[in-house]
């Protein structure tokens, strides 16, 4: 009972807090798309779908989709969702979907994976955040949507991301995606392996634990858990369970836990017990199965030495020498290739930018795909061929500028197979020559098809392919030499991957047992055989053709390893397709929906489907779109939140952003008014923004007394900037010059006296960034490797008010520090402020002063810091739903600075410790940083404490 008080307070206390917070946090941009692409627009009943002309033939379809959608998707959450446009980002090898509300959009990456279930990637996109769109739309209602009035589109989105828990966002998207098809990811083991594996071997974690996360322990993300409590939730206590729970989130966010309220009122049960209750259920079902019984062939698994924290080893190749190569992932590790051998595994590169499941070996040399970003356009990138000997550990690029999707290097080594996915939203197979990059053969698949994953026969006469089609998946040979194309198996709507040729037989990787398995079809008389019986799942499967032998990646509670198994006839057993296990709760979700969107498209099959009435976009005319407004404004970095009035306007393609209102600045108890507007869609960024209001100030006058002062000062300041990012290997790097310029006009406003501040200045800004980071991992106490250097010049070359002009220098060296994730900073600044003719305006300081020192103005200035930074804990204790504690850690710093001026100088020390902790209050989602610095000053002999705290909202971003 007493954490239920505690709670009540607590939240009523905070709301407040969060809520601004979570309303900045729906402005984001996903990016840019290159200046040169073509636009065009056509319109759906779910609103305009805005893509580039390049993808035309794939719209049809996708218009087909969001009809049925805007019609049938929203039969078990009733809302009435308006029309949204579609953005689709057709230069992107990223496979992915987002779905936001302020501004309202769904944006859509085209680029087919290679590992998704059997159905088209834009229909699963559509379909996916789709529900996204109807989730929000269900806000739309009671108080919330009298809060629409107030902050405009922003509403809705901030009560659902700050009461709805995103297990449920999530879980609910995967069980309408599994209900409305044939597939979908309630229907994959290999997706309900990760919770199974956590339930029937480590038990169920608590509800903060499970929902929030934890650093030292492995936790199933939102999708995993979700989808069960989601779908379990709707068989247990029917359709109506989540529709009257939202509605409840929605007409009484006030009420502080709507959504554990609404769950208690349909179910009887607290939210804790429900999860808890649901889990239990499922546990007991698992381990009820007979999925691993009865049968088990001999393996042999590939010990690894044993790690602190979860760990996957996946896509082994068996190499010349006798060791596995292979990827290894998990808490605390950047992506890298390892050698396997005598129970160790010897680290071969780091591979951070590689795109996962890509690796390839032919037994002396190795290939993979990495994804190479823009410098500017973030939405165009490619996935590029790197190749490397491990004995000489020299990678080359094979490729530049390619969308490639999955590559198979040929046994002899000459020859790569290459599945490209074009722009035009179709797919290519290509045979390349691995010591050119160049092509030497392209086989396009049919319409409305796309080669997923491929393998080289023996004596690489022929290639295996695995193909998805409308029908679902099917495996087919190609033989290069003519041209051929044979059927091997399928199609089929259950998940099959990963084909291989062995003499007489196909084998591949299917679900039809539940659980992810190999099977092996004989090619001659058709007979059916399971070769594996994983107790969770397997993938990856490789030959060892020295031994006979087969390698793969077979699933436990601590992660992916690596298991050999013999191939012999006797090591198998006869499989018939009437002995195929469906999928539960999938089969009752897909009847409370009573809707099969894969189905009703399959009709458009059979007759031409002709390109809808589309038009070109013109940008110009849809350079500005308010979406939100209310009485507060966020300044543009999201960092500061002040009493006002605020307007914004983002346009659909992200590339013009603006915001306008009214601030009041507390700290000097006037306002301003101001506008402020970025356009990203050149390559140079181009920003302004204007503002007016009454400024106060003061100066000492000759007698040492204060003089106070107001004026009205307008100002209009332009800068024009290139943002240029580069990835490499495991680093991220960039660079970024600036110009600005900014012109003030100050007015008097009170009686006049001498030195009184009246006229024009006009500044200019120059600024130069160049930065190179190594990738952090989750573990890690901050940046242990790079380095990064900024030099800022401002001045006043023009007009009769001179401001002076300042010069600083600044540079951040990041290492390692003693163990293990602990870090190093160490900074060092220099700065020459040489002053102006006007003592009423001044520039202020690049650099800061030392910890409990407030700063002082010297004409030169050094500046240099150490920091020692260290993660001492991790100890996922809660406090009932009060406080979930995830993280602890420590800064030990040392700070300093020297200034001097006309003969005079001085010199600031201090050091001290930061101690801070990452926590969650009551089970909101946003984590809160809170901790105690602590600074002593030798020269004073004093101490100086002050609190830290920060919300960190990128979760949302």
């Amino acid at each position: 009972m007493i954490f239920r008080w505690l709670s009540r307070k607590v939240k009523g206390s905070i709301l407040l807090l969060l809520l601004p917070g979570m309303a900045s946090a729906q402005f984001f941009l996903t990016g840019q798309d290159p200046a040169i692409i073509h636009w065009r627009e056509v319109k759906t009943d779910a609103g305009p779908i805005i893509y580039p002309e390049s993808l035309g033939a794939a719209i049809p379809r996708l218009g087909q989709t969001l009809d049925i959608l805007s019609a049938y998707g929203n039969i078990s959450l009733k809302a009435t969702v308006p029309k949204l446009p579609v953005i689709i980002h057709g230069n992107s090898s990223v496979s992915n979907g987002v779905t936001t509300w302020a501004p309202r959009r769904i944006e859509m990456y085209p680029f087919t994976g290679q590992h998704i279930y059997p159905q088209d990637w834009l229909e699963q996109l559509a379909i996916h955040e789709y529900r996204h769109a109807v989730q929000t739309a269900k806000m739309n209602q009671g108080f919330t949507r009298v809060l629409g009035y107030i902050f405009g589109e922003q509403a809705p989105g901030a009560i659902l991301g700050t009461f709805v828990p995103a297990w449920f966002l999530e879980g609910d998207a995967i069980a309408t995606e599994t209900a409305l098809g044939n597939a979908g990811r309630g229907r994959q083991p290999s997706f309900e392996m990760i919770l199974r594996a956590q339930l029937t071997e480590k038990g169920i974690y608590s509800y903060e634990k499970a929902t929030l996360g934890s650093y030292r322990t492995f936790i199933p993300d939102a999708y995993h858990l979700g989808y069960y409590l989601v779908a379990m939730g709707r068989t247990t206590y029917g359709l109506a369970l989540w529709d009257h729970t939202l509605d409840r989130v929605a007409r009484y966010p006030f009420t502080i836990t709507p959504f554990a309220h609404g769950i208690k009122q349909e179910t009887g049960r607290s939210k804790v017990d429900f999860y808890r209750s649901t889990l239990d259920t499922l546990r007991k079902n698992w381990r009820s199965k007979s999925y691993h019984q009865g049968w088990n062939p001999e393996k042999t698994e590939i010990e690894a030495a044993p790690g602190k924290y979860y760990a996957n080893y996946s896509r082994p190749h068996m190499m010349n020498d006798g060791l596995i190569l292979a990827e290894k992932t998990g808490i605390g590790l950047l992506p890298q290739l390892v050698i396997l051998d005598n129970r160790k595994d010897r680290k071969c590169c780091h591979i951070a930018n590689m795109i996962r499941g890509t690796l390839t070996s032919n037994g002396t040399r190795i290939a993979w795909l990495e994804r190479a970003t823009d410098p500017r356009w973030q939405h165009r990138n490619y996935a590029v061929i790197k190749t490397m000997y491990p004995s000489s550990g020299t990678i080359r690029s094979l490729s530049r500028k390619t969308r490639f999707a999955s590559i198979a290097l040929s046994h002899s080594g000459d020859r790569i197979a290459a599945t490209e996915n074009t722009e035009g939203y179709t797919s290519v197979l290509h045979i390349l020559s691995s010591s050119t990059g160049g092509t030497l053969q392209s086989f396009h698949a049919p319409e409305g098809s796309f080669f997923l994953t491929s393998s080289w026969m023996a004596e690489d006469t022929a290639l295996v392919c695995l193909m998805l089609t409308g029908e679902g998946k099917q495996i087919i040979s190609i033989t290069p030499q003519s041209g051929e194309i044979r059927h091997l198996f399928g199609p089929t709507f259950r998940d099959i991957s990963d084909p291989l040729i062995h003499g007489r037989y196909l084998l591949f990787i299917a679900d039809f047992t539940g659980v992810d398995n190999l099977f092996a079809t004989d090619l001659y008389n058709q007979d059916q055989w399971q070769i594996t019986n994983e107790k969770y799942g397997m993938k990856d499967p490789c030959f060892d053709r020295q031994h006979q032998e087969m390698i793969y990646s077979t699933y436990t509670a601590d992660g992916f390893r690596i298991c050999k198994l013999p191939l012999d006839s006797s090591r198998r057993r006869s499989f018939h397709p009437s002995h195929m296990v469906d999928f539960e709760p999938a089969e009752m979700l897909a009847s409370q929906e009573n809707v099969n969107i894969q189905d009703t498209l399959r009709l458009f099959d059979t007759r031409v489907v002709t390109d809808p009435a589309s038009r070109k976009y013109r940008r110009g005319l849809h350079l500005f779109r308010v979406h939100s407004w209310g009485p507060l404004v966020v300044n543009s970095a999201g960092e500061t939140i002040r009493p006002g009035f605020s307007v914004n306007t983002q346009n659909h393609l992200g590339t013009a952003v603006g915001t306008a209102g009214y601030e009041y600045l507390p700290n000097q108890h006037t306002g301003r008014f101001f506008g402020e507007f970025s356009y990203l869609g050149w390559y140079p960024v181009i920003s302004a923004r204007a503002e007016a209001g009454i400024v106060k100030g003061s100066f000492l006058n000759v007698n040492g007394n204060r003089i106070k002062y107001r004026w009205q000062e307008k100002e209009l300041r332009i800068r024009i900037s290139l943002p240029l990012s580069f990835t490499y290997q495991s680093f991220r790097a960039g660079v970024q010059p600036s110009i600005a310029t900014g012109l003030v006009n100050a007015t008097r406003v009170e009686p006049d006296h001498a030195g009184k501040p009246e006229g024009n200045y006009h500044s200019m800004d120059y600024c130069f960034l160049i930065y190179n980071y190594r990738r952090s991992t989750s573990l890690d106490a901050g940046i242990r490797w790079g380095q990064s250097m900024e030099l800022n010049f401002r001045n006043t070359p023009f007009g009769r008010n001179n401001m002076g002009e300042i010069l600083a220098a600044e540079a951040n060296l990041f290492f390692p520090g003693i163990l293990k994730y602990h870090a190093i900073r160490v900074y060092g600044g220099y700065q020459e402020h040489l002053p102006g003719s006007n003592v009423f305006y001044r520039f202020g300081d690049f650099l800061n002063f030392p910890g409990g020192y407030e700063n002082d103005s010297w004409q030169y200035l050094f500046s240099a810091s150490f920091n020692y930074t260290m993660n001492v804990a991790y100890p996922d204790l809660r406090l009932g739903s009060i406080l979930y504690m995830k993280k602890i850690t420590m800064n030990l710093f040392l700070d300093y600075a020297h200034g001097r001026q006309a003969g005079l100088s001085a010199s600031y020390r201090s050091l001290g410790l930061e101690a801070t902790t990452e926590i969650h209050l009551l089970r909101f989602p946003v984590p809160l940083m809170i901790g105690v610095r602590t600074a002593y000053k030798p020269a004073s002999d004093s101490f100086v404490a002050e609190f830290l705290w920060n919300l960190n909202f990128d979760l949302f971003r």
